[in-house]
């Protein structure tokens, strides 16, 4: 009989420490980096919540919104000259004002007391309606590697290293004359070093 007790306790509290480190999270985190494809942006920061489910101690899965500042390639302009053929080629930078919506999928490693994780986030980043329509960047996609400390409960920090692939799209011009020019709209992509620090609760 006490042999039978004692695995019953045992069961009810590795239920219970498992019921800890599942159920709804939340988290706010703030973010910034340098971008690594120079010739199409500078930096990146930014801001954002998410919240989901802990479905086991090692995965998460949620969605997460926020506000994200950058300056980044809008235009790049051409001047032909008609006398000489010669030709110009001028950059145009922007600060632009976006609203990311993505999912995250996250696994957490079961090592303490710090835990290593990885993370992919994937969504849109959508161009704030009050900035010109040729300042506009679209779909995203970021793996990290990070790790994450607990402070008690469901409380804890973490920190992500990532690359964030941003699609960009912007106009590109070729001057003529003051009368003749060709626009086009140009897709690309440019790399973001991201530094990540939150707090989940």
């Amino acid at each position: 009989m006490k042999n039978i007790l004692l695995a019953v306790l045992s069961l009810c509290l590795a239920m219970s420490a498992v019921a800890q480190e599942t159920g709804f999270r939340k988290s706010v985190e703030i973010y910034g980096g340098p971008v690594l494809t120079t010739d199409r942006g500078k930096y990146v920061t930014g801001l954002s919540l998410t919240a989901g489910y802990q479905f086991t101690p090692h995965l998460y899965a949620g969605v997460g919104g926020g506000f994200r500042h950058t300056r980044s390639l809008f235009m790049i302009e051409d001047k032909v000259s008609a006398n000489d053929c010669s030709i110009e080629t001028h950059y145009s930078y922007g600060y632009k004002y976006l609203l990311p919506l993505f999912g995250r999928v996250q696994y957490t490693f079961d090592v303490f007391p710090v835990k290593p994780l990885l993370m992919l986030d994937m969504g849109y980043a959508f161009n704030v309606p009050f900035l010109p329509d040729d300042i506009n960047e679209l779909w995203f996609c970021e793996p990290a590697v990070g790790a994450e400390v607990g402070l008690g409960g469901k409380t804890a920090l973490y920190f992500y290293l990532g690359v964030d692939v941003q699609r960009l799209q912007y106009r590109f011009y070729t001057t003529y004359s003051q009368t003749a020019y060709e626009e086009e709209i140009h897709r690309t992509f440019y790399l973001t070093l991201d530094f990540k620090a939150g707090l989940r609760f």
